[in-house]
């Protein structure tokens, strides 16, 4: 989660662009969806597939649908956030940014046994990425 919401959160544009191509241009979006992202949905179902086996991610994930859904969920949250963090007033981007954090995170991997979550071991929300300009 953290190295694809890092590199959308550095420049929001890239998500703007992904998202407005998806809706203008959906069939040749589609083909590259088949082609390019293919391997990388694959390897990262693998890992999920993984985890599953080692009883650290929930059972009933579905691998891939999960991978495109989080995609997905950075996508819009990262490209909608100077209308959407409005709504947030104290803290709005770290605030933000955590539960988009907490939600990918929590749809997959199991508690531990003491009923705690899993650590987070991924350091999305402590540094803020660098912005490219003002957006």
């Amino acid at each position: 989660f953290g190295e694809l919401f890092r590199f959308f959160a550095e420049d929001r544009d890239r998500a703007r662009i992904v998202l407005r191509e998806a809706l203008d241009r959906p069939e040749e979006v589609r083909l590259l969806l088949k082609s390019s992202v293919r391997p990388w949905l694959g390897a990262i179902a693998q890992y999920i597939q993984a985890g599953q086996e080692r009883a650290q991610h929930f059972a009933d994930v579905d691998a891939e649908a999960y991978v495109i859904h989080i995609l997905q969920l950075v996508l819009t949250a990262v490209a909608s956030y100077p209308v959407m963090g409005a709504a947030l007033l104290q803290d709005a981007r770290k605030r933000y940014d955590r539960e988009l954090a907490r939600i990918a995170k929590a749809s997959l991997f199991r508690p531990l046994p003491d009923g705690k979550p899993a650590k987070n071991n991924d350091k999305a929300n402590d540094e803020k990425p660098q912005r490219k300009g003002k957006r």
